[in-house]
């Protein structure tokens, strides 16, 4: 995965940051999300983010609800999980 030293899309720090797929990649075989968004979409469909970021996504959220419910930078920061922990991180180094 590439990284680069750039804000975080969602926590706005400067961090090293990884391409998180809006729609996760176990999904981009499941003939559900093939018809509602495309093979070529969901490769592409993504945002920046620092490790945290990342990893706190992942940890608190089930692949299917991420592509389903989660599908998009506005949708990931409103949610009330992720905006609390968007807060806290963002007073983090």
């Amino acid at each position: 995965m590439n990284e680069c030293s750039l804000n975080c899309t969602l926590c706005n720090r400067v961090k090293e940051l990884t391409f998180h797929h809006l729609i996760p990649v176990t999904l981009h075989n499941n003939k559900w999300f093939i018809k509602k968004f495309g093979k070529v979409y969901m490769i592409m469909l993504g945002i920046m983010l620092c490790k945290d970021c990342h990893d706190y996504i992942h940890k608190i959220f089930k692949p299917k609800k991420l592509g389903r419910e989660l599908n998009t930078e506005s949708l990931l920061r409103d949610n009330e999980e992720m905006s609390k922990f968007i807060s806290y991180i963002k007073k983090q180094k």
